[in-house]
């Protein structure tokens, strides 16, 4: 059976426009635009004598009844303050809300990976969690973005090689022992010892008949 004209025009068109699209399609998939992280710090994982904490005995963990109180007191002034607390109006918590975001603009969050590595982006109070998922995925390769994550998971997702490279040491940590405090009890027993040996060393110097006279 003869094809028709109508039929070999479609067939005319569909060949023609195959090379077409062949050649519109692109060999390699264009690279993802960069995008910009803002201003981050990387932290090697910590390690030597200055990350390393010290080991403390079970005693140090054990609450003295001083602490107990202590913490007794400031639940039970919480509790009262909450309890005791006036009717705030939308207006009232409002501008406690602005007091807030003018005292504290920005929130500094440290991302730690399970290898101990960590990246610290300072954010705006006002974003949510959501942007923080946002720059850790703009922290991953390329291979590794698409894939779902939890933040508080115990995989490892590869980090961009800029990523690591920016990465330094942690600084090393404050030292909470108490300063060498003179201690003024102490002068006055060292001064007192010196008094009766210079007194000892006075006497021999005195004169003789005013020894007699002490005697």
């Amino acid at each position: 059976m003869a094809a028709t004209p109508a039929e070999d025009t479609s067939k005319l068109i569909e060949t023609e426009a195959a090379p077409a699209q062949i050649a519109a399609s692109p060999a390699e998939p264009a690279a993802p635009p960069a995008v910009d992280l803002g201003d981050y710090k990387v932290w090697n994982p910590p390690g030597g004598p200055a990350g390393t904490p010290a080991s403390l005995p079970d005693s140090y963990f054990e609450p003295t009844a001083a602490e107990l109180q202590s913490a007794y007191q400031s639940q039970s002034r919480l509790v009262d303050k909450l309890a005791n607390a006036p009717l705030k109006t939308e207006a009232i918590r409002q501008k406690e809300a602005k007091e807030k975001l003018a005292r504290w603009p920005e929130t500094r969050i440290r991302v730690k990976f399970p290898n101990q590595l960590q990246v610290e982006r300072a954010f705006p109070s006002k974003n949510t969690i959501k942007s923080v998922y946002a720059f850790v995925r703009n922290c991953l390769t390329d291979e590794a973005k698409p894939n779902k994550f939890i933040l508080c998971s115990t995989t490892i997702p590869p980090l961009l090689p800029e990523i690591l490279a920016k990465a330094e040491d942690l600084p090393p940590p404050p030292t909470f022992d108490p300063s060498p405090s003179t201690d003024a009890k102490g002068k006055g027993r060292a001064l007192g010892g010196g008094g009766a040996g210079s007194s000892s060393s006075g006497d021999s110097k005195l004169p003789k008949w005013l020894k007699l006279g002490k005697k």
